[in-house]
């Protein structure tokens, strides 16, 4: 499966995705441009989609810790 990141609209880099929490206190998805955040920012916050970005981050953070648990050897 491919991956298409999101590129900001005005210089064209790929918007960088974050975990973020709402005023409110919720978890969202947050999109923001690495160049100047004024550029583009926004959140998305649907609660099944979040969910699955959580899991999926969760996935690939468990899949780039070393398996043998020795870390800073």
């Amino acid at each position: 499966m491919s991956v298409t990141l999101p590129i900001c609209f005005i210089c064209g880099s790929a918007l960088k995705v974050t975990l973020t929490h709402s005023q409110k206190g919720k978890v969202a998805v947050g999109l923001t441009c690495p160049v100047d955040g004024r550029h583009f920012r926004g959140f998305v916050n649907h609660h099944p989609f979040v969910e699955e970005v959580i899991q999926q981050a969760g996935v690939l953070q468990n899949a780039s810790k070393p398996s043998d648990g020795l870390e800073g050897d």
